[in-house]
């Protein structure tokens, strides 16, 4: 990480399936970590997120909610970054397996506790593993741009649907935000990942 200057050159970083134990220290140089969702136990599993941000963020982990099942995990972490006028931040990883009801779940339960004005600067982003251009994907879009979500957040795709974030050409990483402009969004090429990292800069 410390060798890709894309990444050591934003002012924060979601990480999500990190394996990470909560023994585990990595530390990035001009970066604090701000919250670090760990493996149970001490085995490395393929879930976890790691956040860092500048000093100057001034970032506050607001929520954090996880859930497991035979096979499958599904995790969110609400990280409010005051150095960016409030901007509320949803990093989100759901497993292969985990069913996209789980993320929703998730979700719902956070975003009805926003109120209007955190709902205006609200960014959710993180790997669905689910397909854009499938009928499951759609149906997560969908549920992101229903009003029934959240009653304050309105919610849109940052992507369009043929941006793939894979190198195997696929959609399954995704951006939503409810900020109606001065944001942008999209991929840069990792030698690290078999993942298209996502890119979101706010204007200032």
């Amino acid at each position: 990480m410390r060798a890709d200057s894309s990444l050591m050159a934003a002012d924060a970083l979601f990480l999500v399936e990190t394996w990470t134990l909560s023994t585990d220290e990595f530390p990035l140089p001009g970066f604090e970590n701000a919250s670090m969702l760990v493996c149970d136990g001490n085995t490395r599993k393929p879930y976890g997120m790691s956040v860092y941000s500048r000093w100057f963020m001034s970032v506050r982990v607001e929520h954090e909610n996880q859930m497991t099942g035979p096979g499958w995990h599904a995790e969110i972490a609400a990280i409010r970054m005051r150095g960016w006028d409030g901007l509320t931040v949803v990093v989100v990883y759901k497993s292969p397996k985990a069913p996209v009801r789980t993320v929703q779940e998730l979700l719902k339960t956070y975003l009805a506790t926003l109120s209007p004005i955190q709902a205006e600067r609200l960014v959710v982003v993180g790997d669905f593993n689910v397909r854009r251009n499938t009928p499951e994907g759609e149906a997560l879009v969908s549920f992101f741009t229903s009003e029934s979500v959240s009653a304050a957040a309105k919610l849109r795709p940052m992507l369009p649907p043929d941006v793939p974030t894979t190198n195997q050409g696929t959609q399954i990483d995704m951006c939503f935000t409810s900020i109606p402009c001065g944001i942008s969004v999209g991929t840069y090429e990792s030698v690290t990942s078999y993942h298209k990292p996502l890119w979101v800069v706010l204007d200032e």
